[in-house]
């Protein structure tokens, strides 16, 4: 009598059900791990450029966002389209990011019109019209904080928003925001914790002197973690 090798189908049709099954439940969460990782790496990478840009620019010709406003993409006067035209290679400018280029939702920071860029690797960077009626530009008066400033009406003139989003016209266009029971709002100095579930790659970000930094206590866990 010969022994029995090998399996029958039943067995081997069970067998790869129950793959499927644990492909399915893990795939997703795989999948989301690889992204938001991704996400972070580019989202501080862009900081530290955008950041290298503008301080190179005030120690070359002593002018940073606190000096001057937008004043459009092609004027060669000393402006913000300036700033990031001249430092960085490889920069393309919008007038108006949502007319020209693609839609974007931001729940938590209020930018109405948006100018902006592309870097060369695809990141969008949008800038507030709000750059447009600042007078005298972008800076953190002396005293105050980004948290207190974000939430003050009657200061919010003297400071600059928008927010990175790195992974360009690319989907999922999606405003990271704080995990669990904690809100996502303009007090980057808030404690949050965002996981995977609540990644995404918009962050919101503020203009300041010659500083780019977080806008949101989300964008900040970000920046601020090694994860």
């Amino acid at each position: 009598m010969k022994k029995k090798t090998g399996f029958n189908l039943a067995e081997v049709l069970i067998t790869l059900g129950i793959i499927g099954v644990v492909a399915a439940m893990t795939i997703p969460t795989l999948i989301a791990n690889i992204n938001g990782q991704r996400y972070r790496s580019q989202f501080k990478k862009t900081i530290s450029t955008l950041n290298q840009a503008v301080r190179m620019n005030k120690a070359n010709h002593d002018w940073d966002f606190a000096t001057y406003s937008w004043n459009g993409c092609d004027n060669p006067n000393e402006n913000i389209a300036t700033i990031f035209n001249n430092n960085l290679s490889g920069v393309t400018c919008y007038y108006d990011l949502a007319f020209d280029l693609y839609e974007f939702n931001l729940y938590h920071i209020e930018i109405g019109d948006t100018h902006g860029f592309t870097l060369s690797d695809g990141t969008i960077v949008g800038i507030s019209e709000e750059f447009d009626s600042v007078d005298g530009g972008c800076t953190l008066l002396p005293g105050k904080t980004v948290t207190e400033v974000l939430n003050n009406e009657s200061e919010f003139n003297y400071f600059c928003v928008g927010f990175i989003d790195v992974n360009g016209v690319s989907l999922p266009n999606k405003e990271v925001s704080c995990s669990g029971d904690v809100e996502t709002t303009l007090t980057p100095d808030k404690p949050c914790i965002v996981d995977n579930k609540n990644m995404g790659d918009i962050f919101p970000v503020v203009f300041y002197d010659s500083t780019v930094a977080p806008a949101t206590n989300a964008s900040a866990y970000i920046l601020n973690t090694a994860k």
